[in-house]
């Protein structure tokens, strides 16, 4: 391609319009299925019998949260997801996510019921979002003071369409975040994005997997090696 879908006028839309064109633009591959034991985190589920988890301490009655999806002049296109996790710096709590969730109905109001034991088939304009998402973290995450990109970024989504919750990771390197940018991206530059596999927590067995799967991610944000110049510059604890 020649030019990023940044600097398209024609792609220039909120999140919630984003298709398959802007898959294309931004060099998206998806990985559906991905098992839960290939994602970052996969170390840090909890094991059968493991008694170590604590709630939470406190919780926040607002956790919507607007990210801008591009650069600084382009803050009108905003991707809005329907809660997050966010840091706690040296000056309070953040509104930058690490980790976002989006919740829809799971006929998403066309009036299609799949069948109760199988996965959604794909479509592009529910992946779009999810890439919108993911995409306004790491433009927010990933720039210093000034707005320029000084880090990769790698960011989370949770999911719940209906009783269905699905985890993403995307893989943001700095690299291609300064070609997004700029007038080309190289074809080289891609942006993988790992799906795992629905779960209906309808039924108690998968929705034990699922909550394992949650509480991994955030004993990995917690206790594992994530760190980039965003939490640096928090002093994020």
């Amino acid at each position: 391609m020649r030019r990023s879908s940044m600097n398209l006028k024609c792609l220039q839309k909120p999140a919630s319009e984003w298709s398959e064109k802007h898959l294309r633009s931004l060099h998206v591959t998806r990985r559906d299925g991905t098992p839960l034991e290939d994602f970052d985190f996969a170390r840090y589920m909890p094991e059968d019998g493991d008694h170590g988890m604590i709630a939470p301490s406190q919780c926040k009655d607002r956790l919507a949260t607007e990210l801008k999806v591009g650069t600084r002049d382009s803050g009108h296109h905003l991707a809005r997801n329907d809660g997050c996790v966010v840091l706690r710096g040296r000056d309070g709590i953040e509104a930058v996510p690490i980790i976002s969730f989006e919740a829809k109905k799971r006929d998403l109001g066309n009036r299609v019921h799949y069948p109760e034991h199988s996965q959604e088939p794909y479509r592009a304009d529910i992946f779009g979002q999810e890439v919108a998402l993911l995409y306004g973290q790491a433009c927010a995450c990933s720039v210093d003071g000034t707005g320029d990109v000084v880090t990769g970024h790698t960011g989370w989504l949770i999911t719940m369409h209906g009783t269905r919750l699905r985890l993403l990771q995307g893989d943001f390197s700095r690299a291609y975040l300064c070609g997004v940018r700029s007038k080309t991206l190289a074809r080289t530059q891609l942006l993988v994005v790992k799906r795992s596999d629905e779960f209906n927590v309808k039924y108690p067995d998968r929705r034990v997997e699922a909550l394992k799967a949650v509480m991994g991610l955030l004993r990995f944000i917690k206790l594992g090696t994530y760190r980039n110049a965003y939490l640096e510059r928090l002093g994020a604890r």
